[in-house]
């Protein structure tokens, strides 16, 4: 048994906390030392007595040289055990919650560890010992029984026992049974608790386990967003809030997994009306595909507007400088609807899908470098050598796309961070 056991074993038997009897055991120790060194005997009923002893000068051999030495007289502690203590010694141990505890711990030490819990168990059974709770549970984690773990740790915190300590086993348990959640708050109160009592490095230890948590929880999250699953990764992005509100990653890639559920929503509401109008129901194969053509069209554009950016931009895509003429569409920076502007400066002569894309704010440009931005998400996808290429502009400056406009398209990507 250690200083540390024989503390908790004080805190158990007596109405005292830890540091209350940590400082009545050195204020003990500390009188016995200095009566003793002083030349007094001290004596303590039934237990023993402790007293200074002359040990006189003599002569003896170095081990290695085998030389004669001369030992100086000193004194030296003794302690003689009471005759009570003497006959405890060779009586039975008595079978309480503490025999059991020491015998638990041994076999935890051994790796026994089902048995430990038995003895453990059986210590708690003669004894509420919140020490044997606790280290139940550490049995418990080995084991891989989380949650009767949770259970044992939260016994020894409502005994307001090692609060530091057992809120940290506590969330690490947590943390196995897949809880970071509750994981990341009981570590959160653990490293409080070690700043109070002046442990910094404790508790810098601890705030960085609870940003990784939270980090591990925002890459689950940009997972589901590449899946597209944008419901499943905001819950992700304000799971990682909750754990860490200084996350920035995930509050930023909360706002973009928000505009992409929004646009999904927007398209498929959008597809779902379309669905319902005559338009897409031609009666004969000529109907369908003079409607065919017609789609076409209104995608491309505004055939003035179209005609115009084609020879602006030498007919080639402004991003990819993609030649074929059917697949080079007029995209409005600011859109018609909002400004019927159809001036070449607030378009862009575009690739059929970056037209798609652009519509979408999954792609933009730097108003200021003129580069291409792309979202996130598309940065790792078969469009990411776009990402940082530099507009290609018109000859004739008179067909530059406006700042202005460029700005304001920039500005509706909030992903733009």
């Amino acid at each position: 048994m250690n200083k540390a056991e024989l503390i908790d074993i004080i805190c158990e038997k007596y109405p005292v906390t830890k540091r209350q009897a940590d400082a009545i055991l050195a204020a003990a120790l500390d009188t016995i030392i200095k009566a003793v060194a002083q030349g007094d005997k001290v004596t303590v009923n039934n237990f023993g007595s402790f007293e200074p002893r002359q040990r006189m000068a003599r002569e003896a051999r170095n081990p290695q040289t085998g030389s004669k030495i001369e030992i100086a007289a000193t004194k030296v502690p003794v302690f003689s055990a009471a005759q009570s203590f003497r006959d405890k010694m060779n009586a039975p141990p008595p079978i309480d919650a503490f025999y059991y505890y020491g015998i638990a711990n041994k076999k935890r030490i051994a790796k026994l560890y089902q048995e430990a819990v038995e003895d453990y168990s059986r210590a708690i059974e003669l004894q509420e010992l919140s020490f044997a709770y606790s280290q139940r549970g550490d049995v418990y984690l080995q084991l891989g029984e989380y949650e009767k773990a949770i259970q044992d740790y939260t016994q020894a915190i409502n005994d307001s026992y090692h609060l530091s300590i057992n809120y940290e086993k506590r969330g690490l348990a947590y943390l196995s049974w897949g809880d970071e959640l509750n994981a990341s708050l009981d570590l959160k109160k653990s490293a409080e608790r070690f700043l109070h009592y002046g442990n910094e490095g404790k508790y810098n230890n601890l705030l960085t386990q609870v940003r990784k948590i939270s980090d591990e929880i925002v890459e689950e999250g940009r997972k589901k967003a590449d899946k597209q699953d944008y419901m499943g990764a905001i819950e992700n992005y304000n799971q990682a809030i909750q754990i860490d509100p200084d996350n920035r990653k995930a509050s930023d890639y909360l706002k973009i997994a928000q505009l992409a559920l929004k646009q999904d929503q927007e398209i498929a509401a959008a597809q779902k009306l379309l669905d319902t109008e005559e338009f897409f129901t031609p009666k004969t194969s000529e109907e369908a595909n003079e409607r065919n053509i017609i789609s076409i069209a209104r995608r491309q554009g505004q055939y003035e507007f179209r005609k115009i950016l084609l020879e602006a931009y030498n007919y080639r895509c402004a991003i990819t400088e993609f030649d074929v003429q059917e697949a080079l569409e007029a995209a409005h920076i600011i859109p018609y609807i909002a400004t019927e502007n159809n001036h070449p400066s607030n378009g862009l002569l575009l690739r059929a899908d970056l037209h798609t894309l652009f519509d979408l704010n999954l792609i933009t440009i730097d108003p200021e470098k003129l580069e291409v931005i792309l979202d996130p998400r598309l940065r790792e996808s078969s469009y990411r050598q776009l990402h940082g290429k530099l507009l290609q502009l018109p000859k004739d400056q008179l067909y530059w796309p406006k700042k202005e406009a460029l700005k304001w398209r920039f500005e509706q990507c909030n992903w733009c961070i």
